[in-house]
């Protein structure tokens, strides 16, 4: 199976990020460095999905739901 590589453009579309704010994202540590391809830059398509698990926060209990909080 083959790794999955990814542009700059696709991963601000698929996390809805300017360009600086991805930049500044990696530059902090919370998304992965893009690697060379030759004369090219790419993300590595799991990288970044890993990145968004870590950052999406977990689903708490629905107050909806009935469950009183404690």
């Amino acid at each position: 199976m083959s790794e999955e590589y990814l542009t700059r453009e696709e991963v601000m579309q698929r996390l809805k990020l300017t360009k600086s704010s991805l930049y500044r994202r990696v530059n902090d540590g919370t998304l992965p460095a893009p690697i060379k391809l030759g004369h090219l830059s790419r993300f590595r398509a799991s990288d970044i999905e890993a990145a968004m698990n870590e950052l999406t926060p977990p689903h708490s209990a629905d107050p909806s739901n009935g469950e009183a909080k404690q």
